[in-house]
Parts: C-alpha cells; structure tokens; sequence
C-alpha cells in the first residue's frame, strides 16, 4: 500500500496502475472536461481497450446540468471506443480497480487529480483486492445501475435535445483517437 498521495505523484501513479493492468474499472461521479487531465486518463482507458483489455466505467447521472453534460460527452467518447459505460445515480465513489491495485481517493476524474487538494493512496496487496472487486459487482448488479449505449445517452444524463451536443468526426489536433465534441 502506498503512503497517503496528492498532486503530481498522484497522477502519475494512476497512469502507472492502469498502463499495467489487465483489466481497468473506473468508478467516479463526475468526470472534469475533456482536456488535461480528464483527456490523459481518457486517452489511457481507450488504449487499454484497443489492446484487448477489459474496461469498465461507472459514473453518476448527476442532476446538475454542467456536470451532466461532461459526463455524457465523456460517456459518448467511451462508448464509441467501446468502453463499457454503466451509470448509477446514487454513484459517489472514487475508485480506479485494476489487476495490479486500487486507487481511492477524494478526486473524481479531471484536474483535481492533480491538486495538492485532493488525496488518495493505492492499494497493491492481491488479498485486498478481493474485497474491491465484490464491491464494484455489487455496483454493476444494483438495480439502480443503467448500461448506457449511445441510443439511450442523452436520456440517461438527462441531456435536452434543444442543448444537444454536436459531435464531429474530424480528427482532434490534441489526439486524434478521440471524436472532437463541441
């Protein structure tokens, strides 16, 4: 187990965990805007599933429409890389799983990751493990958790279609594996 971790060193033993894992579930209630930080853990999670591995994202259907909208523009992206999205409105978690340990912490996914503000420390022992990986099954089989897809996004996040979000399939100059949103 790691000591208690904030900042920068934070951020970058996240990237590790999930760049060596076998499998990545990541619960979080809100994720930040896609750029940054909330971009580089996006851009990790759609690598990990290209190369054959297991994804999972749980998030909250949060009733404030700003953070609704970075969820389901996050959500979208996911879903058209194939990433496995589940929603839950009751959803407050911070949590990164993975083979190799588990980070919680007190940051959702996006810039606060990286704040002197924020803490987390990351579990490595396989015998703790098991205990996460009961807790995140029980999340998945709730039966307030939804499986989003791209036909039921916008009434999962209670996305208006008069504030629809237009996507574009032009290539981002930032990382062209991603579709722009705008």
């Amino acid at each position: 187990m790691s000591g208690l971790l904030s900042g920068r060193e934070l951020f970058e033993k996240i990237k590790k965990l999930i760049e060596q894992a076998e499998f990545v579930y990541v619960l979080t209630q809100n994720f930040g805007a896609l750029k940054g930080t909330t971009l580089e853990i996006v851009s990790l999670l759609i690598d990990k599933r290209r190369s054959g591995k297991n994804v999972v994202v749980v998030m909250r259907n949060v009733l404030e429409y700003r953070f609704a909208l970075m969820n389901y523009k996050v959500a979208r992206v996911l879903l058209q890389n194939n990433i496995d999205v589940y929603v839950n409105p009751e959803i407050h978690t911070k949590m990164i799983l993975t083979d190799c340990g588990v980070y919680l912490g007190s940051a959702n996914i996006s810039s606060r990751l990286q704040s002197k503000y924020e803490v987390g420390v990351i579990i490595t022992e396989p015998d703790k493990l098991r205990n996460y990986i009961v807790y995140v099954n029980s999340i998945l089989a709730d039966k307030k958790t939804i499986r989003a897809n791209l036909s039921n996004l916008e009434s999962v996040f209670g996305i208006q279609p008069e504030k629809k979000v237009k996507v574009s399939e032009e290539k981002s100059p930032l990382d062209e594996r991603l579709f722009i949103l705008f």
